[in-house]
């Protein structure tokens, strides 16, 4: 009672011949038809798509089940067929349990020469109905298929992958744990498989399912099959586990991550020194979860720290020595911040030890399609140097940074540095493609104790875990001596955990002869730097031995054969942009892609928005700091900068967007008004009745005035002295476009500010408008009084009472006329 399913995939080839399609229900024919049809689709279509008879079943013994009469545990079943012209093409079997009122679809298939026509949707429809009329609409349907296995056949694998595609088209989701089907028979062996549920999961909502519904399944299933979960290791272990949940998550079907497998052919050894820096925003939040205030006086942190000698010396200044020449003033000065190492441990301490596991297989995505890379499991030996680094907008960055040394007996390739480069990418991505082959880190901060292991946020969230609370008395540390003693992490104020969008950036620094002259060939190639003529005959290469033997790994080459551009220019596109599927670029890609941001006598440095790299010939200061900070100093300085700047220059594009879209913080929407807030002011501003306004320009000039007290202030500034350094520095900001966002972003903020003006000096005028009416009304009513006192002088005339009465009618009058015009006219205005 296992689904088998046949070839299920979509099309609309053949949407004509569906026109003569008819699907029937068995339960709705008498016994004698039923029997012939069955006979006739076991023939015709059901033995030829399931030849395996240890996975097959006898349709005729379906029938004694299709009434119902038969108690539970054995199930209801329904065979869904389908014809064409008469004729017996496909058919579905769905079994109903009702004990735990759950449906199975346990056969589908569909004959060979009606395949590819999209017809198994049209079943799959029908066991839905057939399901529906056996229980109820919300009954979930389940199935079965092949579990995908790295190491089957190529031809078993390319078959399991299409029908794991086929199915996922028809809706079906796998259902995320280790499913043992039961045996089918007395003496069978249960079977590892697929658990799958064709009922589409909620839009917006994570998909689940709920874990009892299936164990009172598999439950049931076992007993139909005159045997029990309890009876085999493998399907009481099973049991045992959906004991213990309430939900299990549905994920995709494992063969639709990915469409072609390859072996890694590297071509670019790097056996160090190379270092990896990562730049993690640390988040301090208080009790209530709001987030620690902004603003760190770093100048200050200074001046007290000249009388702590061994916090300075240990922390302070094997970053400080190397930038105070450079720079154009200490920490606090010029948007300079203040970096300091994490602790004082020696250099061959254990919890400085890092080691880098690549998987035997790993994924990625290129043109629509999941690619696998396949390698021999790899580990090397990292060493870990970390510090922090704090501006005074109250931004606090840790940053590891793993050193390859220049000794290092495992050295990486391009692949690695991929991988690596990979994690700054995307470092939201889902689990189910992070399972599936990220590098995983392994580190020991205790000699006497096991290594702890996972992946690169599990990794900074121990070591900072470990810093925090385990740091030696005997040595300086940065959280104990720096970060709580000089207020970085306020009192009452907790570190929030890492999570993986507090990765910003990647920093990499190699020193590769190969990589600098693969640079250099680039530029003669394209004349990236306008020093010469471009020599495109250059580009191409016969070269391929570099294509080595598979050896164990039966798989192509990572490479694409009609591309003749040579390797190694291919590989350095892809470091360059951090796009793994660089075999496949073209003469403009790697045109593009090889265009440095910077270049110096022997040295190239390329900008992504994710990561930096530069590689380097020698490399006196990165080789100097490699026992200190890791990476070079002058690198690691003007990329957190730059890495600061943007953080900052984004929030205030969003604070900006929030003052022009949000400004009533309403709830989210598809539509908005820019700037309804003081339009509603503009249009009020006639109006003598209603709102002053005066609220909602406060309530701007605030936005406003936090622009810039909490952000546009802390914007970094001339932090180096000399040309070069400079030079860097500005053309960092300037590839990674953050000088045109800030200058946007102002300008905008300018825009905003004039406009306000503008309403407030309107609304200011018509206000004095109002103003001289209502003294205009003051002295017509003083009119009125002097009739008044005419009246008085009349008073021994008899026409003096009506005099009087008339006169202030008509002041009246006059007024209310006036008052009426107005309102009036404001509101045509508007």
């Amino acid at each position: 009672m296992e689904q088998r399913v046949g070839d299920t995939k979509q099309g609309k080839a053949g949407a004509a011949a569906q026109r003569d399609l008819s699907v029937l229900f068995l339960s709705r024919v008498g016994a004698r038809r039923r029997e012939a049809l069955l006979a006739e689709y076991r023939e015709a279509v059901y033995d030829r798509a399931f030849p395996d008879r240890d996975l097959a079943e006898n349709p005729e013994d379906w029938a004694q089940y299709i009434d119902g009469k038969v108690p539970p545990p054995m199930p209801r079943t329904e065979v869904v067929l389908l014809l064409a012209d008469g004729a017996v093409i496909g058919g579905a079997t769905v079994e109903y349990y009702r004990q735990a009122d759950a449906g199975l679809l346990t056969y589908l298939a569909i004959a060979e020469r009606f395949r590819e026509k999209g017809l198994s949707r049209r079943l799959v429809l029908a066991a839905h109905k057939a399901l529906a009329e056996m229980a109820s609409k919300s009954t979930p349907l389940f199935a079965e298929t092949e579990k995908y296995d790295d190491h089957a056949e190529e031809d078993e694998r390319a078959t399991i992958i299409r029908r794991h595609r086929r199915l996922s088209a028809l809706g079906a989701y796998a259902i995320d744990f280790d499913y043992v089907m039961p045996p089918l028979r007395p003496g069978a062996e249960p079977r590892e498989l697929h658990l799958l549920v064709l009922d589409p999961p909620d839009p917006g909502r994570t998909p689940h399912v709920s874990a009892h519904r299936v164990r009172a399944l598999l439950q049931e299933l076992a007993r139909s099959l005159q045997t029990r979960l309890e009876d085999h290791p493998q399907t009481r272990e099973m049991d045992a586990f959906l004991a213990g949940r309430k939900t299990i998550p549905l994920t995709r079907l494992p063969g639709t991550r990915f469409d072609r497998r390859f072996r890694e052919t590297p071509v670019i050894p790097l056996n160090g020194p190379a270092a990896f820096t990562f730049a993690f925003e640390l988040c301090f939040t208080g009790p209530r979860g709001e987030e620690q205030p902004h603003a760190i006086v770093l100048k200050s942190i200074m001046d007290t720290l000249l009388r702590d000698k061994k916090v300075r010396e240990k922390l302070i200044e094997p970053a400080r020595s190397y930038l105070d020449d450079v720079t154009t003033g200490p920490p606090g000065h010029n948007g300079r911040p203040l970096l300091f190492l994490a602790a004082g441990e020696y250099r061959d301490c254990p919890s400085r030890r890092v080691m880098l596991k690549r998987p035997e297989r790993w994924l990625y995505k290129a043109e629509n399609e999941g690619r696998e890379m396949h390698a021999a499991p790899r580990t090397t030996a990292f060493e870990l140097r970390d510090c922090f680094c704090v501006f005074e907008s109250g931004r606090v960055f840790y940053l590891p940074t793993l050193v390859l040394p220049e000794d290092a007996k495992e050295g990486i390739d391009e692949y690695a540095v991929l991988q690596l480069q990979a994690l700054a990418m995307k470092p939201e991505d889902p689990d189910e493609v992070r399972r599936c082959g990220d590098v995983e880190f392994s580190w020991q901060p205790f000699e006497d104790d096991g290594p702890l292991g996972g992946s690169i946020f599990d990794f900074v969230e121990a070591r900072l875990a470990w810093l925090e609370h385990n740091e030696p008395a005997t040595q300086p540390g940065a959280f104990r001596d720096l970060i709580h003693a000089y207020g970085i992490r306020r009192l009452g104020f907790e570190r929030r955990a890492i999570r993986p969008a507090d990765l910003r950036n990647l920093c990499i620094s190699i020193e590769s002869e190969e990589l600098v002259q693969t640079a250099e060939r680039a530029n003669a190639i394209f004349d990236h730097d306008g020093n010469g003529a471009p020599d495109l005959a250059r580009l191409k290469s016969a070269d391929r031995s570099w294509i080595a033997p598979g050896g164990t790994l039966d798989l192509p080459p990572h490479d694409d054969p009609e591309n003749d551009i040579d390797r190694k220019l291919l590989a350095l596109a892809g470091l360059a942009t951090g796009i793994p599927d660089f075999p496949w670029q073209d003469k403009s890609e790697v045109h593009d892609s090889t265009r440095p941001g910077g270049a110096s006598v022997d040295s190239v440095l390329y900008v992504h928005p994710r990561f930096i790299l530069e590689v380097a010939r020698e490399w006196r200061s990165f080789t100097n700091s490699l026992d200190s900070l890791g990476n070079c100093p002058y690198l690691l300085l003007m990329w957190i900068a730059a890495v600061q700047d943007e953080l900052t220059v984004t929030t205030i594009e969003d604070r900006i967007e929030d003052m022009i879209y949000d400004p009533g913080r309403e709830p989210a929407r598809f539509r908005a008004i820019a700037m309804r807030d003081v339009d509603s002011v503009r249009r009020n501003a006639k109006r003598m009745s209603g709102r002053s306004g005066a609220r909602i320009l406060e309530k701007n000039l605030q936005r406003r005035l936090d622009l810039f007290r909490f952000h546009t202030i802390h914007r970094t500034g001339k932090i180096f002295r000399y040309p070069k350094e400079k030079a860097a520095l500005e053309m960092l900001l300037h590839e990674k476009g953050i000088d045109d966002r800030f200058e946007r972003a102002l300008a905008m903020i300018d825009r905003i500010e004039g406009l306000v003006e503008d309403t407030t000096s309107m609304k200011s005028a018509y206000t004095e408008k109002r103003t001289n009416q209502a003294l205009a009304v003051i002295a017509l009513l003083g009119l009125v009084s002097v009739g008044n006192d005419i009246a008085l002088a009349l008073e021994k005339s008899d026409s003096v009472g009506i005099v009087t009465f008339w006169v202030l009618i008509t002041a009246a009058l006059v007024l209310i006329a006036y008052f009426i015009w107005n309102e009036i006219t404001a509101r045509r205005d508007r």
